[in-house]
């Protein structure tokens, strides 16, 4: 499970607004954290906090110390599904139109159509909160 610190700033309704700065714990223990580049993008943006709207089923107030946590290849799944999905449909709908027309621009439009298409599949979307754990959550900081 992948974690990092942050602090409760504030709390509406059922949701707690959690800052966090700095490097994730899986930077922290990575042997090739001078090699691959993301922690040069972590440290880069060390400077500005992130604030993260979360579900509070812990009940934490504002000033907690909490740990945010995303289950294993959670983060990783989504991703998949916000930039694979729409370039499918991109792909689709431009390869199955200069099919059918044999013209370039015909394909272009295609191509658009399909990722408008993925984006707006991607919005409708609901994930159901029985079928899934949350990509992420909070726990009190121990």
């Amino acid at each position: 499970m992948n974690e990092i610190d942050g602090v409760v700033v504030r709390v509406e309704d059922d949701f707690a607004y959690v800052s966090t700065a700095g490097v994730a714990s899986a930077c922290g223990s990575c042997s090739s954290r001078g090699g691959c580049g993301s922690a040069d993008v972590e440290l880069g943006a060390q400077k500005k906090a992130h604030v993260l709207r979360l579900p509070n089923l812990i009940h934490a107030r504002a000033g907690d110390q909490v740990v945010i946590q995303a289950a294993q290849g959670a983060v990783l799944r989504a991703v998949w599904w916000v930039y694979l999905l729409p370039l499918l449909l991109a792909v689709v709908g431009a390869a199955g139109l200069l099919a059918m027309t044999g013209n370039e621009m015909v394909a272009l439009l295609g191509l658009l159509v399909g990722l408008a298409a993925g984006f707006l599949g991607l919005r409708r979307q609901k994930p159901s909160c029985n079928s899934r754990q949350p990509i992420l959550s909070i726990a009190f900081k121990v």
